[in-house]
């Protein structure tokens, strides 16, 4: 888990203070650190040669640390990525 954790800040950027706190307060992990990220590998570093422009977009907006700034499902279904993809009229709850 603390492994998954440190990907996720190399590529994502750190944990927001929230999450932060979380993870300080459970046991499991009482006493570790992540060991200081010199050279983040961004999403833009690992995808933007092999991945349209849109597409790295939508994957931002899905993956936000920040879980209030993530996209909703119905938000993404919006992103310029599906444009001229024919979606159900309504997506169901």
């Amino acid at each position: 888990e603390v492994d998954q954790l440190f990907v996720i800040q190399k590529v994502m950027g750190p944990l927001i203070p929230e999450h932060q706190e979380i993870f300080a307060r459970n046991p499991r992990f009482r006493g570790i650190q992540f060991p200081e990220i010199s050279q983040p590998e961004t999403l833009e570093k690992r995808y933007a040669r092999r991945t349209p422009k849109q597409q790295l977009q939508l994957m931002k907006g899905l993956l936000a640390m920040e879980p209030r700034k993530r996209l909703t499902a119905k938000d993404a279904t919006r992103a310029p990525w599906f444009d001229g993809i024919k979606l159900p009229r309504s997506i169901p709850a």
